[in-house]
């Protein structure tokens, strides 16, 4: 049975918990990655593309350049084309931008599905160094990485593959057409069909900290939650538009012309990011709401509290997800603590993979601040957290129909948001 507790007592004990740790109440960090790569796709004036043109044709180093470094430091890990009759191209997405408040992206390239796609060296795991990586090139104190892309397939896709980064993280589409996250070699059905002519977004995070998960997002949700594990240690190639195996002969990375059936995809590739995380003291920690481009950079300007401008070092919007905001209007008000109260003790159904659960924009609105995919006690105290700073008032455990929870749970809970917001402290 439930002891009655002077809710007074409640919340010193949350905050006394919490200041015990030493850690400021903050909930998100800016800069909460490090890009490591950043493929603009023609984009980068450096390279001097054009409509139509050969990728890399005009660049003087046949390649679609890595707009992330410095030259001749090694730390540029541009793409090489390849092609047996002709090289990808690029392709002007001027009119028909994936972001559309990004007048700065004008260009993309184009992979023709039968035999073009674009090679470099793998990031996979970041502590460790690939065969054949320049003097100079960066390693990182963490196997915590992520990538993000867009993607707009314009032919057949079903079983063909749109990245793979040394055979160890990728998507794929299965024979049904819908998009397949893969972790070393376990995939995941997501559910979601791919569509010819539109864009879409694909963000995939290996995270053993926030998160504990790797986990899959397209167009901004979560559709699978899978395990860490990989393999650190090859020097398999990253490819995209093609899959990357190890050729049997050589245990170099195979020829994808050599692959039956086929793995070419079809379509328009876009910004494509590589970067690293960690606990947030060094290179920062996942924060879906200020990483997920989808979020940033297509779901809030599309709400009527945000607008789009453009960060020229990130290339993701500047006007960041107001906190507290779960109706998306662009502050956090009483509307946002009733839509709360709707939401507690909201759960989302499970996602594909073995992983735990993951939250998204989809379960943000229902309340979950912590983005664990369900409104329960951590966000709560998130809640109070928004509230005293806004001079608002939030609902007691008795409004919300719940019974108070033993102390016991709410050291523990309050302790485990102090670990979590730690890991996305500005470092």
């Amino acid at each position: 049975m439930s002891r009655i507790i002077n809710p007074n007592y409640l919340l010193a004990l949350i905050f006394s918990c919490i200041a015990l740790t030493d850690i400021p109440l903050t909930n998100h960090a800016e800069a909460a990655y490090t890009l490591d790569r950043w493929y603009r796709m023609g984009d980068d004036v450096a390279e001097g593309a054009d409509e139509g043109e050969p990728v890399g044709r005009d660049s003087g180093f046949n390649s679609t350049f890595d707009s992330i470094g410095s030259p001749g430091s090694g730390d540029l890990q541009d793409l090489t084309p390849f092609g047996t009759t002709d090289l990808p191209v690029y392709v002007d997405v001027s009119t028909s931008r994936p972001v559309p408040g990004d007048t700065g992206n004008s260009l993309a390239i184009q992979l023709d599905g039968t035999d073009d796609y674009l090679q470099g060296l793998n990031l996979n795991d970041p502590s460790v160094v690939p065969a054949g990586a320049p003097a100079g090139y960066p390693t990182y104190a963490t196997q915590d990485r992520g990538m993000q892309m867009w993607i707009q397939p314009t032919g057949e896709v079903a079983g063909r593959t749109v990245i793979d980064d040394a055979d160890e993280h990728g998507l794929n589409v299965t024979g049904a057409g819908n998009w397949q996250p893969e972790i070393r070699d376990n995939t995941q059905n997501s559910g979601v069909p791919t569509e010819v002519g539109q864009w879409h977004h694909f963000m995939q995070v290996h995270d053993s900290v926030g998160l504990q998960s790797a986990a899959t997002y397209i167009n901004g949700i979560a559709v699978a939650s899978q395990d860490l594990n990989y393999n650190a240690n090859t020097d398999i190639a990253l490819i995209v538009g093609a899959d990357a195996e190890e050729d049997p002969d050589t245990s170099e990375t195979q020829d994808p012309d050599a692959q039956d059936p086929p793995t070419f995809f079809a379509g328009i590739v876009d910004e494509l990011q590589l970067f690293v995380i960690d606990d947030g003291s060094t290179y920062g920690a996942f924060s879906y709401t200020e990483d997920n481009g989808y979020f940033t950079d297509v779901f809030l300007p599309s709400r009527s509290g945000y607008s789009f401008s453009r960060d020229a070092m990130t290339g993701h919007n500047l006007n960041a997800w107001v906190e507290g905001d779960i109706d998306f209007d662009g502050d956090f008000d009483s509307d946002d603590i009733d839509l709360f109260k709707d939401g507690w003790l909201f759960e989302a159904d499970p996602i594909s993979g073995n992983g735990p659960r993951v939250g998204d924009y989809t379960t943000l609105a229902m309340g979950d601040l912590d983005l664990d995919g369900d409104t329960d006690l951590g966000d709560w105290i998130l809640l109070r957290q928004y509230s005293a700073a806004a001079l608002l008032t939030i609902p007691s455990f008795s409004e919300l129909g719940t019974s108070v929870p033993e102390p016991g749970t709410i050291v523990i809970a309050a302790t485990a948001i102090a670990i979590a917001v730690l890991s996305r402290q500005p470092s």
